[in-house]
């Protein structure tokens, strides 16, 4: 699918409440489902619209199901990278970790006879978080150069106040792609649930018709229930729960 197909669309989508609610099936599941009620009713086209189910409605079902393709299919991109993002983030935090600390010690070291500067580690040394150990490597890496003298009279390698400075930019960014994967809240995920609640609005109408229409003619009316909850011997109550996020 195109992204101007996506784009054109997009407005609807925004516009669905963030806390409306979906059904637990599947996306892959959920699309094939539509897609397939959507044969079925065109099928069915004159019936269903003589009770008042419009053809332009029945159409909408295979865009509505690009749309929620498309979105999903973005979600999860942007949720694998958020989880290799996150991956690497545990292999390399300890690592930073022990910079920060290791800086710390030394300056401590350093500055042992300067009470403003050791106030200004202490200060910096504050704050337990991992937004606090990026600031602190940023931090230590600027005080550093600004008092090389006393670090080089403790034989304190220089490298590696660059070496901090390039961590803080490293780990700021792993930090915040890592934070993305978290469900809640995520742009993306939010976009794909309204996305499979605007598929779902148009496949309740559908079903709700067409067993209305058919419910005397059962090889008619099998095509209107879900396939996958027929599978998992769910019982009429349960295919018609929904679920939030």
């Amino acid at each position: 699918m195109s992204d101007s197909f996506f784009e054109t669309h997009l407005a609807t989508l925004e516009a669905i409440p963030e806390n409306s609610t979906r059904r637990s099936i599947p996306v892959v599941v959920y699309t094939q489902e539509a897609e397939t009620l959507y044969h079925w009713a065109i099928q069915d086209a004159d019936a269903l619209q003589s009770v008042g189910l419009t053809l332009e409605f029945i159409e909408s079902l295979p865009v509505r199901v690009r749309l929620l393709r498309e979105a999903e299919a973005r979600w999860q991109l942007e949720y694998r990278a958020n989880k290799a993002a996150t991956a690497e983030w545990v292999a390399q935090s300890p690592l930073a970790y022990e910079l920060r600390d290791n800086l710390l010690r030394a300056f401590r070291y350093a500055f042992r006879k300067e009470e403003g500067l050791l106030q200004r580690v202490a200060d910096i040394a504050d704050g337990s978080s991992h937004a606090d150990m990026i600031q602190d490597l940023a931090l230590l890496a600027a005080l550093g150069e600004q008092q090389r003298t006393q670090l080089e009279a403790i034989n304190f390698d220089i490298t590696h106040l660059q070496q901090a400075a390039t961590q803080a930019e490293t780990m700021a960014s792993l930090l915040a792609r890592s934070s993305g994967d978290k469900l809640e809240g995520n742009p993306g995920k939010i976009l794909r649930d309204k996305a499979y609640v605007y598929l779902q609005e148009a496949v309740d109408e559908i079903r709700e018709c067409g067993k209305y229409v058919f419910y005397a003619n059962d090889a008619r009316l099998k095509g209107y229930t879900s396939g996958y909850f027929r599978k998992h011997k769910k019982s009429t109550n349960t295919e018609e729960e929904s679920v939030s996020a």
